[in-house]
């Protein structure tokens, strides 16, 4: 939905950037903080695809969180992250999502190989996505 620019995580990744990364919805619904912080950037009547790879994006950088890094980021995206010292923050740009969500089970912060079956589907998918203009 491109509200944010980073997404946080407890660690870099272990591949040469820039590299292509498949997004997961999580299947685990949010807890009423994160569904209030949904409901205010991306509107109540937004309805999350979860336990489906929902998009595909460009890892571009990553960079380690420092207090100078941590105060540079805006209201928002402080809010839609976990920004603490020593964490990671993901950079992804040429952001799309995908016209039809392809259901699948994730590992949560572990990168996973895709079956044939999804690999199949994701390219079908990626041809026909929609691009999601960037705002840097």
């Amino acid at each position: 939905m491109d509200i944010k620019i980073y997404e946080t995580r407890t660690r870099g990744v272990r591949c040469n950037l820039p590299t292509e990364l498949i997004v997961h919805c999580a299947k685990q619904k949010p807890n009423q903080a994160a569904k209030q912080l949904a409901d205010k950037y991306l509107g109540f009547d937004f309805k999350p695809d979860y336990g489906h790879l929902i998009g595909i994006c460009i890892l571009i950088d990553t960079v380690k969180m420092t207090p100078k890094f941590i105060q540079s980021q805006s209201t928002q995206e402080s809010k839609l992250g976990i920004w603490q010292p020593n964490r990671i923050a993901w950079q992804a740009t040429k952001k799309r999502l995908f016209d039809v969500p392809i259901p699948a089970v994730g590992k949560q912060a572990t990168p996973w190989k895709l079956s044939d079956e999804l690999i199949k589907l994701v390219k079908q998918n990626h041809s026909n996505s929609k691009t999601i203009q960037i705002h840097n």
